[in-house]
């Protein structure tokens, strides 16, 4: 969007995702660094979730990533991908209850620290 082109979305951009500021999945890790770890039962004793438990569409960050730039999004969409997924939001639960983890930033503003960060020159 900052050099003005179009965005592509697969399929009719009203498939959901569980979007988590990156920041958020570092401090989740540093947390499960130094947390004290069930023991191994299986694969996913020590899997955990980091999500918001929040689902977005995809047109919905398509918009407010336009929002937070300033500008109406050129949306191009594309047919759906084999497999794609119509909904995703994750439980986060085990996370807080061992992690002692919740996400801390919103959408809106992680949208507008990522742009920030763009806009900078980063890459």
């Amino acid at each position: 969007m900052l050099a003005g082109e179009s965005l592509t979305i697969y399929g009719d951009g009203k498939q959901t995702r569980d979007y988590v500021f990156v920041g958020d999945v570092a401090r989740a890790n540093v947390a499960a660094s130094s947390a004290t770890l069930p023991p191994v039962v299986d694969h996913d004793s020590r899997a955990f979730n980091v999500a918001t438990s929040v689902q977005q569409s995809v047109l919905d960050l398509a918009n407010a990533v336009g929002e937070v730039m300033g500008t109406k999004p050129k949306i191009d969409l594309a047919p759906a991908r084999a497999g794609e997924l119509n909904r995703s939001a994750l439980d986060i639960a085990k996370a807080k209850s061992i992690l002692g983890w919740s996400p801390q930033v919103s959408f809106n503003d992680g949208l507008r620290a990522v742009a920030e960060w763009f806009r900078a020159g980063a890459s």
